[in-house]
């Protein structure tokens, strides 16, 4: 009985007589897999300074959030401000963000805890970037989070191609193609983690597998591009993976928009998700079951999200990005032999960075069908507290820093989530 390699990488096995699901691995773009939002206006040093202040919390400016006198989302509360272990928040007397310069290693930087990125917040905290998400976000390791100006440092590091990538003598060429950086073969375009991802599930792991980009932006053909010239064998560290069915095209892109309701308010209200040809108005998906028998069945696909309509009902989970969960399908018991079950059903997986502990503000909307062999049921919207619970079982919250940092870090997100779901699944016959 031979066994292969355990996504967590701490060198536990599974066997190959193990039946696993299959993987529906859902990516979102901006600031997740891409550090930079062109449509947004925001630079790649803006997301950078973004994804650090969504992490940092804060206490002691909840009761200014709300001041009226203050119609300037930059401008600092009055009281004073403090991290979210107690560490005061040494923020210098008068910044100007438009000349602000990077701290000078000739001094000592201010002190600052580690970055919070557990899903339950702490105690009385909040996000900084959620009482600041204008110019005070986007510069924020030159005044309040000079702390983290070091990790903002080690964050562009990690997506420089090195020379020794750069002059790869794949087959394919010995330079770095134009669709895999921005900027001639300095940086990456997307997270090195993401393909690192792809590659160990694919050719180590073998496992069963789609991959679905999702993006609320204009970028998804860009991001095409890169996985491409992937799929074509030419990423340096990966020059001898190829793989044709990764190719991501307009003919496996789609534009998904929810179909509009009169009334959204009352939680019984149903919209419904369909899927658009890329460049045609011709619907090739219109209900739940359509949509899972084109992305679980494909290699890879890619969707354009319904922002517009998310914006519109205030960003309510019930109308984000829909991902799709389904309760246990086979459950039986043999004489005195334990309960059995299994879910043979995909494992659908989405990481966002944008996925919130709010039950009235995230990202993701999941589509949940409960069935049995007898009694198979629709799919139905979840609320948000119902969604929160999904937390390391079918959401991932990406602290977009730490896959930056740690090219394995996907892979230990995805065991996580199959380990929270299986022991879900004994809890639920114990």
């Amino acid at each position: 009985m031979t066994g292969k390699p355990d996504l967590d990488g701490h060198g536990t096995t599974t066997t190959n007589d193990q039946k696993q699901r299959r993987l529906i691995l859902h990516f979102d773009v901006n600031e997740t897999l891409l550090i930079e939002d062109v449509a947004g206006g925001d630079s790649t040093e803006d997301c950078l300074n973004k994804i650090l202040a969504k992490n940092a919390f804060i206490r002691g400016v909840l009761k200014d959030r709300n001041d009226e006198s203050k119609k300037d989302e930059d401008k600092h509360p009055e009281m004073e401000m403090l991290w979210w272990d107690g560490t005061p928040v040494k923020r210098p007397t008068d910044v100007d963000n438009s000349s602000a310069s990077p701290p000078s290693h000739s001094t000592t930087p201010p002190s600052a805890p580690q970055l919070h990125t557990a899903w339950e917040w702490p105690e009385g905290c909040i996000p900084y970037y959620r009482i600041y998400r204008g110019q005070r976000a986007k510069t924020f390791t030159l005044h309040d989070g000079a702390a983290y100006r070091p990790l903002y440092d080690k964050m562009c590091k990690s997506m420089q191609i090195k020379p020794s990538s750069s002059s790869s003598t794949s087959s394919m060429g010995t330079t770095i193609d134009d669709r895999l950086s921005k900027d001639g073969g300095k940086t990456y375009l997307l997270l090195p983690s993401f393909f690192e991802c792809i590659y160990t599930i694919d050719k180590v792991l073998q496992r069963e597998y789609s991959i679905v980009i999702r993006t609320f932006g204009h970028d998804l053909s860009h991001v095409a591009n890169a996985i491409r010239a992937f799929a074509e064998g030419r990423h340096p560290d990966y020059p001898d993976f190829t793989n044709e069915s990764l190719i991501l095209d307009e003919s496996n892109m789609y534009r998904g928009r929810w179909k509009d309701q009169d009334d959204l308010s009352s939680s019984k209200e149903e919209a419904t998700y369909h899927l658009y040809e890329w460049n045609d108005d011709k619907v090739v998906a219109k209900n739940d079951d359509d949509i899972l028998r084109i992305i679980e069945n494909r290699p890879i696909s890619g969707i354009q999200d319904d922002y517009q309509f998310w914006s519109k009902h205030e960003c309510s989970p019930r109308v984000g990005k829909p991902v799709w969960v389904r309760g246990s399908s086979v459950v039986h018991q043999e004489k005195n032999d334990p309960i059995i079950v299994e879910d043979r059903s995909p494992h659908h997986i989405i990481f966002d960075d944008n996925i919130q502990n709010d039950p009235l503000d995230s990202i993701v909307a999941v589509r949940y069908q409960q069935s049995s062999p007898d009694h198979p049921s629709t799919f139905r919207s979840l609320s948000g507290n119902e969604i929160r619970n999904l937390h390391g079982k079918h959401l991932v919250r990406v602290p977009t820093f730490e896959p930056m940092l740690d090219k394995t870090w996907f892979l230990r997100k995805i065991a996580c989530c199959e380990l929270s779901v299986a022991e879900g699944e004994l809890k639920s016959i114990s």
